[in-house]
């Protein structure tokens, strides 16, 4: 608060943009002068409850949370002014992120942000804090917005142009401009990033941000996908975070790297352990596994989701782990201390930062209370295996039925959120059947349209 006053005083922040994150991952707010939000803290202004019974296309889901009745009742928006970043595209602006709660101010079931914190409060509980790294994937293009719009999504160029080549440093000087303007805005924001680099697909970069406390990265990785829409748009290119935006191309993930310690000492490493992973680090391992099935409802949340999941194309496909294997939907790494961390692969680019860690969160601390073996790891290619091997769910219907049912989800996510997030994966798999889908079609115009500016 008193960095905003400050702010405001000097005259460098007149306005403030509040945002919050909708489960489906759209981020929403308001435009607050500063010095009416100095007025208003710690809460900020209100909006309307209809916000959790609207899909992507502002259509009122059948299904609603847990106490919308459609009365438009008030929720309000939290600020976590820790998050504060003046803004250096507008002068005078800020941005702050917030969560929902209600008037009373108690935190809202549904709310992603809220969720994530309230896991890693009971995480800490436990003895243990988290850090994290996301690895951010998307894909670029030379048209702008509206050009791609106006070609309803389709017969777009590339950014680098359409060779693949993975890790290429010759390609275009447009892929260098946009990615040092990108890097330079993150510096700006202080958001610190580590290295980018060329994707499998093309025009496919993946953006990787430095590891630090768990819910100032998913702030911060929330942040630098706002960023590289916003620089993309600045320079007339056009992004998406659709899984799968071309029938041929790489599907698009987000890699979920993070660690338990106990104050500056890893919980993932012991050297008296086989391959260095502590008990806790196994468990962990072991609950995350046991979900996995689960999860998929969240790491891939959409009806164009599941095109991503193809063998031998990056993204996994099976319910597998393994040290170093890059095929399995996990990896468990323990060479030294401070690289000992477990890596999530199987979220795609269009899933909700925050409940990807909370997801994360349920199933690991499931793993640490029930002390859950894992299964063996898998010692071979994972792309192939026999039939008979557990496979990840292959429809965002198959997915939704295995997150009703995991009890161990539902008690660390909340009953009331399993209710609500099935019904609006429901929803989502209704409306692509019902409003102009076609489930034979390899990419449907509907999928466009739907994600392509909206995930």
């Amino acid at each position: 608060m008193s960095q905003l006053s400050d702010l405001a005083a000097g005259g460098t922040v007149r306005t403030v943009r509040l945002m919050a994150c909708l489960p489906d991952g759209r981020l929403i707010g308001k435009y607050v002068s500063a010095t009416h939000l100095l007025e208003m803290l710690p809460t900020g202004p209100n909006v309307a409850d209809i916000v959790f019974g609207l899909d992507v296309d502002n259509d009122p889901f059948v299904t609603a949370w847990s106490t919308w009745r459609g009365e438009l009742a008030e929720l309000y928006l939290a600020p976590d002014m820790a998050t504060l970043v003046v803004d250096p595209r507008t002068d005078g602006m800020a941005t702050v992120i917030c969560s929902f709660v209600l008037p009373d101010g108690s935190p809202i079931p549904e709310c992603p942000r809220g969720m994530a914190q309230r896991l890693l409060t009971q995480l800490a509980d436990r003895g243990f804090t988290m850090r994290a790294g996301f690895e951010i994937e998307f894909n670029a293009f030379e048209e702008s917005v509206a050009e791609a719009r106006g070609r309803g999504y389709r017969d777009l160029t590339p950014l680098g142009g359409n060779v693949r080549s993975m890790y290429s440093t010759t390609k275009s000087l447009l892929v260098v401009r946009f990615m040092d303007a990108l890097t330079r805005r993150l510096d700006q924001l202080g958001l610190h990033w580590e290295s980018w680099m060329d994707e499998g697909g093309t025009g496919q970069f993946e953006l990787n941000l430095e590891p630090d406390e768990a819910l100032r990265t998913v702030d911060h990785a929330t942040l630098a996908r706002l960023a590289i829409r916003e620089v993309a748009e600045e320079m007339g290119h056009c992004v998406t975070f659709m899984a799968k935006w071309h029938p041929t191309e790489w599907g698009g993930g987000l890699h979920c790297n993070h660690s338990l310690w106990v104050g500056d000492t890893s919980a993932f490493y012991d050297e008296s352990c086989d391959d260095n992973r502590s008990t806790t680090f196994r468990h962990w391992v072991g609950g995350l596994m046991a979900t996995m099935a689960g999860a998929q409802a969240v790491f891939a949340p959409n009806v164009n989701s599941y095109r991503r999941l193809v063998e031998l194309a990056g993204s996994p496909t099976t319910v597998t782990w393994s040290g170093d294997n890059k095929t399995t939907s996990l990896r468990a790494m323990a060479r030294t201390p401070g690289s000992a961390r477990a890596e999530h692969r199987a979220p795609g680019a269009d899933s909700n930062l925050y409940l990807v860690m909370a997801v994360v969160l349920a199933g690991g601390m499931a793993g640490l209370d029930e002390a859950i073996e894992p299964p063996p790891p898998c010692a071979e290619m994972a792309w192939g295996l026999p039939a008979e091997d557990p496979k990840l769910p292959r429809s965002l219907m198959a997915a939704t039925e295995a997150f009703r049912s995991d009890h161990r989800l539902a008690a660390g996510l909340g009953a009331e959120f399993v209710d609500f997030w099935a019904g609006t994966r429901k929803w989502e798999w209704l409306a692509f059947h019902t409003t102009g889908g076609d489930p034979d079609s390899p990419l449907t115009d509907w999928e466009l349209n739907r994600y392509f500016e909206r995930v």
